[in-house]
This record gives C-alpha cells, structure tokens and sequence, in this order.
C-alpha cells in the first residue's frame, strides 16, 4: 500500500516527538536480582561449555586411542569379502 500510493499513505501522518523525554541508560539503576541472576547463569553456562568441549575432546582422543588399538572403527581391517555395514 506504501509503494502503490508513493508514500502518500503516510501524508496526514505526524512523526512524533521526543522533546521531554529521557532516555534510560542501563547504568541508571542497579541491575534487579533477577538480571544478577540470568547473568550469574550465562557466565556458568559459558564456562561449562569451555569445560564440555575439554572433556569431548579428550573423550574422543581415549576412544579414538582404544579404538586403534584393538582394531574397531576406522581402525578395524576388513577381511576379504566382509562388509563393514
């Protein structure tokens, strides 16, 4: 409807004003209980994800190491006329 009447649609239209008003800045008050809260949790997720991905890691490197080392896996070798599926 904007396009089809080239912007006349908004023609009777008044932009309005923000004389008078304030903006609030984060730093006016002190952040409530529950915004300490939702923080204090964002920060543990955070640093769980840096202690899950260590511990996948080496997960994946003692399964991968036991893997080759009994021939499962990638590391299993495939006898003549064997699938692997």
């Amino acid at each position: 409807m904007y396009l089809e009447t080239d912007a006349g649609i908004l023609a009777g239209v008044s932009v309005p004003t923000t004389v008078g008003t304030t903006k609030r800045s984060i730093t006016d008050a002190p952040p409530s209980t529950a915004e300490q809260e939702t923080h204090k949790r964002l920060e543990q997720l955070e640093e769980n994800d840096e202690y899950n991905e260590e511990t996948f890691l080496t997960i994946f490197k003692r399964l991968d190491a036991v893997e080759k080392k009994i021939g499962l896996g990638k590391y299993e070798i495939k006898k003549s006329g064997e699938s692997l599926t």
